[in-house]
């Protein structure tokens, strides 16, 4: 399965939900992008968020993690720590699995291709 196209992502985490979209190439089992999403935790104006991401794909495990990113439109200093992910490709095509930060905070997410 090539995973190159854009993706609806989706992530629960321990104070707070993410949402937005992902776009991305893969060459052989490498891929990167752009993950865009917003970003709401329990009592704090939400803000937008622009990842590079890098990662690999291995069968049906996915591997990747943030390199870079950038604050958009947040209201005050956001203090953000990079996010790593892993996952499996299920049976319908979506990508499930969980998410951790470099604060040691864990999320599960999805991503579902948009057609």
């Amino acid at each position: 399965m090539n995973l190159t196209g854009k993706w609806i992502f989706e992530e629960d985490f321990y104070f707070g939900k993410d949402f937005g979209e992902l776009v991305w190439s893969q060459k052989g089992t490498e891929i990167e992008g752009v993950l865009k999403f917003t970003e709401e935790i329990q009592g704090d104006k939400p803000f937008d968020v622009e990842l590079q991401i890098q990662g690999e794909i291995n069968g049906i495990q996915i591997y990747f993690r943030a390199v870079a990113f950038e604050i958009i439109n947040a209201v005050e200093d956001i203090d953000y720590s990079l996010d790593s992910w892993e996952g499996i490709i299920n049976r319908h095509g979506q990508i499930v699995g969980s998410s951790y930060d470099e604060d040691g905070i864990c999320g599960v997410f999805t991503l579902t291709r948009k057609v």
